[in-house]
């Protein structure tokens, strides 16, 4: 009887057992299913998600019309209406509309209103493009641009300040092309901290610029294209070791940079271009304001 007890005793433990195993399987089987269902829904949801960026042109009416974000992604432009870059954005990133090219045959000028921002949950729907008539020859006034950049930056123990002031002059032709060159003032002050040195430097360079453009409708588009740094030269300082209480000149080479950039301004004297610099970092603003003689 005890043989039999122990029999039906074991029996019993290993039907029960079994069950257990069978039901921790399939409750793992249902978890694993809404688990996948879940993380598929999930990754639109979770910071993966993006977003596009467009608008809408009005007053096409030559051809070449060509918008860029940020500097890239293309986008030719045939007719007036809605438009979108092909590259989407994800949540908080900046976004900057220019014209690259604008249109010819007939030849218009093109202003961007709304252009810049920062994506915020949904797709940015608000870029306008108008675009307007060429103006008649003989209305372009010479004038001048003037810069005052102020930019700064700080990071991880480095920090430094570059100001260019000054202006370039121009002259607008009959045909209203404007051509014009100069150069300006830059003004370099830093630092750097680490655990034993602090490092300090001061000194001045120059920018070259050359100013192309023309006046169509009532907009001045003119390029930019800008030497900083002429000759990279040094600027100089000292650094002290506080570990070894030792103080030693120090020069800090200025890097030559080369941009090209494409500013349109309204033509009324005084019109402003203020730019945010960006980049870790990095704060200040670059400006430069139309002064027509």
């Amino acid at each position: 009887m005890d043989i039999k007890a122990d029999n039906l005793i074991f029996s019993s433990i290993v039907s029960l057992l079994t069950k257990l195993i069978e039901i921790v399987v399939l409750f793992g089987l249902v978890t694993s299913i809404f688990s996948c269902g879940g993380n598929g829904g999930g990754n639109d949801n979770n910071g993966d998600a993006q977003y596009s960026v467009g608008g809408s042109v009005t007053g096409l009416a030559g051809s070449g019309l060509v918008l860029r974000n940020n500097g890239a992604d293309d986008l030719p432009i045939f007719n007036d209406g809605p438009f979108e870059f092909a590259a989407k954005l994800d949540d908080g990133d900046d976004y900057s509309v220019t014209v690259k090219d604008h249109p010819t045959s007939p030849l218009q000028a093109c202003q961007v209103t709304d252009a810049t921002g920062s994506i915020n949950g949904s797709d940015v729907t608000n870029v306008d493009v108008s675009c307007m008539a060429t103006a008649t020859g003989g209305d372009c006034e010479s004038g001048s641009i003037l810069y005052n950049h102020d930019v700064t930056s700080d990071y991880m123990g480095f920090s430094q300040t570059i100001t260019v002031t000054g202006s370039v002059p121009f002259t607008c032709d009959d045909s209203n092309n404007i051509s014009g060159s100069g150069s300006l003032n830059i003004a370099v002050t830093g630092s750097v901290v680490s655990i034993c040195d602090q490092c300090s430097w001061s000194g001045s360079a120059t920018m070259d610029v050359t100013l192309s453009g023309a006046l169509v409708a009532t907009i001045v588009t003119i390029q930019f294209d800008e030497v900083w740094y002429v000759g990279s030269p040094v600027a100089s300082g000292t650094c002290t070791d506080t570990c070894a209480n030792e103080t030693n000149p120090y020069n800090y080479p200025l890097q030559q940079v080369l941009t090209s950039h494409t500013q349109q301004f309204p033509e009324i004297n005084g019109s402003s271009i203020v730019a945010p610099a960006i980049g870790a970092g990095t704060a200040g603003t670059y400006s430069w304001t139309l002064l027509i003689q």
